[in-house]
């Protein structure tokens, strides 16, 4: 029986190739989409899933309350890791795993060689117990136990080693200005595990510069910059263990917390949650990750309701078929399977196609998602339940329905070619159209407003330009003393304009933040404040906007003085206008005395950072004095150059740098595209999200075509009529396509509100975003009837062209 209905299912694709041919490529296009899609989701799920006993891994991070608010922090103070795992016995480890404040790449030298490296990071000798590693040369457990030791990844190991087994090797390393000597003790592989931080190399904390710095700090209140995290024993109930951190907190930094004006409370935050769920810097993951997950799912649904349109607009053809099966005996039940067995006939094939074109695909997918995704790499069972699911699931979902209408066809009837298609049927079928234009129009609509979002990222206004400007990094002590002969030189180079230095540029969070209060209060009213070193000419390179006072003056500010700048948010927050804040005293307490800055002018609020973060209050303060050796005070040169004459500016500057800077290879970056790069993995997301909405409409119009179909079938009798009567192409055309007209429009109005509720909910992650109008809507409504009417045209004129002899002559 099973290989009749086989036989009598290819023999009617073979005869229906049109049919056949929509079919397959509208449920390969939709399963191949589907599964990529979900390959991307099992991805990101999978991230730190790999750690031994990952369930008890938390990081500890850090509730601010500050004028009545509370904002989240990743980090937390520099003693309280060592102290968790002392004091609370639930505790089996904790570890601490830094990377070096404002550094964003280190300097490695081996022999006559250097490299610029990123990924640098300072960690205890309890990392590997706290976090798995696939070491392929050291031993894990005692690789950063001994002072200025190293472990690097596979990768930095190959670019500077070959081949070599770099054990026991010695690299000197500048790390922000911290230099010294590590020996290599470990290699591990860089790409066996996914995690949300991926080092390139670690040294040990009982290391010179960074290292003992951060054992030197026993601050509890302040010096929130250092990830710590835990691992719990076994049973250990994390509630318990949360309270006694903060009792930890009280003991030991309650007097600093009181001197501060601060309040702050310790939370534990699963390390399986952080990639996903973490949004203290940006949009959350998940938020994405549930957003293309939804578009699978739509992709798989969409491709089943055009498999149905289908199938139901070839019934007619079908009638008589099921009429003689049950006059010679067969049951519902057998007509059922055979029709199901067909719809799993095509699903198969189209399975087969769709992973072919998964397989073609992946490469420019990995491309535009960044993603290192292959069907090789994939876990077998994972890959091969997922097919199975999609496969069973399609037949079903697709076949079902088509399944039960055709076998419900009465014999006596269709015999006598009485079969009537039914008003139920009907309205499932126009039901499943109105789902698709729901569909198609939401994903329009997403589809612009994420584009305008990114565009009005990309072109609003961030308070400072950006063009024409090129920062340089001063990566080491070497570099930074020689600030001022830089500048100095620089200066005289007739394409370049203007010369200045800070310690964080734009697009660089701002580590160093001191709570200001003004007077007539304390500072249990203070305001956390972001605290800028900057040369003189800063805000002038960057063309900031001054609302009172005036800017820094080499002739009237020396280096060391304690005048500063402030932006509008640090007034609004203090609660100060504008006009008044020109000469006033901002105070904090600091160990028993009180230290304040004159503000001697106000600056427009600028973007320092994305859109996707609020304006932070900031404060810009002179260096404290004419040398630059400590690391802490200049660590970058803007340099504004005339745009005609980028190319030929660079070269003077690096010529420049090699004269002046001889042991530090010169590196530089652009302003605009330092900006731009905040926000590449949003658009790396929404390029995703826009590139499988464009092919959900197309899977669409699937199925307004095969609806189309069935229109023309079912009236070409009563279009042979009207051409009878004398009716023009164009009223034919038009009566057709009126349908389409009217449940366009309804799935216009059902749309806005589900559209409108997830466009906000995407937005919600956007600091600062742009408002949804009508005319999103309006425009996307229009755009979506245009589609509807292109698509349905030529099954209209086909009909309506038609002679009506062929269509009436059975009469």
């Amino acid at each position: 029986m099973l290989s009749n209905y086989l036989k009598i299912a290819l023999r009617f694709l073979m005869r229906n190739k049109v049919y056949t041919l929509i079919n397959i490529t509208g449920l390969s296009v939709g399963i191949a989409c589907c599964l990529l899609l979900t390959l991307y989701v099992n991805d990101e799920l999978s991230f730190d899933t790999h750690h031994h006993e990952v369930e008890n891994l938390y990081r500890v991070v850090t509730e601010f309350e500050s004028e009545g608010e509370t904002y989240m922090h990743a980090y937390s103070s520099p003693p309280m890791g060592p102290a968790f795992m002392e004091e609370i016995a639930q505790v089996e480890y904790s570890t601490r795993l830094v990377s070096p404040p404002g550094v964003d790449r280190s300097l490695l030298r081996y022999k006559e060689q250097l490299y610029y490296q990123e990924g640098g990071f300072l960690a205890d000798s309890t990392l590997f117990q706290v976090f798995t590693y696939d070491f392929v040369e050291g031993n894990p457990e005692t690789a950063l136990q001994g002072r200025h030791m190293m472990v690097v990844s596979d990768k930095v190991a190959k670019k500077i080693f070959g081949d070599e087994s770099p054990i026991g090797e010695i690299i000197n390393l500048n790390m922000g200005g911290s230099e010294g000597d590590y020996t290599i003790s470990g290699v591990y592989k860089s790409d066996t595990y996914k995690s949300f931080v991926m080092p390139e190399f670690i040294i040990s904390m009982n290391s010179a510069g960074w290292g003992d710095w951060i054992a030197s700090e026993r601050q509890w209140a302040g010096q929130n910059f250092v990830p710590t995290f835990v691992r719990l024993k076994q049973g250990a109930v994390v509630s318990d263990v949360q309270a006694s951190m903060n009792q930890l907190l009280v003991k030991y930094g309650s007097e600093q917390l009181k001197m501060l004006g601060m309040k702050k409370n310790l939370q534990m935050e699963a390390v399986s949650d952080i990639y996903l769920y973490n949004n203290f810097n940006e949009s959350a993951r998940i938020t994405y990750v549930k957003i293309i997950f939804t578009i699978a799912i739509f992709l798989l649904v969409l491709a089943c309701i055009n498999f149905m349109n289908l199938a139901t607009a070839k019934s007619t053809r079908r009638a008589a078929e099921v009429g003689v099966r049950k006059v010679m005996g067969a049951q519902r039940g057998n007509l059922v399977y055979q029709f199901l067995g067909e719809t799993f006939v095509i699903v198969s094939i189209s399975m087969g196609f769709s992973l072919l074109i998964l397989e073609m695909a992946l490469p420019l997918f990995n491309n535009l998602s960044d993603k290192n995704i292959s069907l090789w790499d994939v876990n077998g069972g994972f890959l091969l339940g997922s097919v199975l699911i999609i496969i069973l699931l399609t037949a079903l979902l697709s076949g079902s329905y088509p399944a039960f209408y055709l076998s419900s066809f009465q014999p006596a009837k269709v015999l006598k070619s009485k079969v009537s298609l039914g008003t139920s049927s009907g309205l499932v079928r126009k039901g499943l159209v109105v789902f698709q234009f729901i569909i198609s129009i939401a994903l329009l609509s997403g589809v612009i407003i994420i584009s305008r979002q990114l565009n009005y990222m990309k072109e609003k206004d961030l308070g400072f330009a950006t063009d024409s400007r090129v920062v340089i990094p001063l990566l080491t002590v070497e570099a930074m003393q020689q600030y001022d002969a830089l500048k100095t030189d620089l200066a005289k180079v007739s394409n370049i304009r203007q010369v200045a230095g800070t310690l964080y540029p734009p697009g660089s969070f701002i580590q160093n933040d001191w709570s200001f209060y003004k007077p007539g209060t304390t500072m249990d009213e203070g305001v956390d404040t972001r605290i800028n070193t900057v040369d003189y000419d800063y805000v002038e390179i960057l063309g900031q906007k001054l609302l009172a006072g005036r800017s820094l003056s080499q002739e009237l500010d020396a280096y060391g003085t304690n005048r500063v700048l402030v932006n509008r948010m640090a007034l609004e927050r203090l609660g100060v206008k504008v006009e008044e804040a020109v000469g006033m005293l901002l105070t904090t307490d600091w160990q028993d005395q009180k230290i304040s800055y004159e503000i001697i002018g106000v600056l427009e609020d600028f973007h320092h950072m994305s859109l996707q973060s609020e304006i932070a209050p900031v404060m810009y303060r002179l260096r404290e004095s004419s040398e630059n050796r400590d690391g802490s005070a200049i660590s970058n040169i803007i340099v504004e150059v005339d745009p005609t004459q980028v190319s030929a500016t660079l070269a003077q500057i690096e010529e420049i740098w090699k004269e002046q800077v001889s042991f530090t290879p010169f590196e530089y970056n652009f302003l605009d595209q330092r900006m731009d790069a905040l926000y590449s993995s949003a658009r790396k997301e929404a390029g995703i999200i826009t590139l499988f909405m464009v092919i959900a409409v197309a899977i669409s119009c699937l199925g307004l075509y095969g609806l189309s179909m069935f229109m023309a079938e079912r009236k070409t009798k009563e279009i042979g009529i009207r051409k009878v009567l004398g009716a023009s192409v164009l009223s034919i055309v038009g009566n057709m396509s009126r349908e389409f007209v009217v449940l366009v429009l309804l799935a216009f109005v059902i749309s806005i509100p589900l559209t409108y509720w997830a466009i906000q909910y995407w937005l919600e992650d956007f600091a600062y975003r742009i408002s949804i109008g009508a005319d999103v809507f309006v425009f996307t409504a229009l755009l979506a009837l245009g589609v509807a009417i292109l698509t349905v045209l030529y099954q209209s004129l086909k009909a309506a062209w038609a002679n009506p002899v062929e269509s009436l002559k059975d009469e």
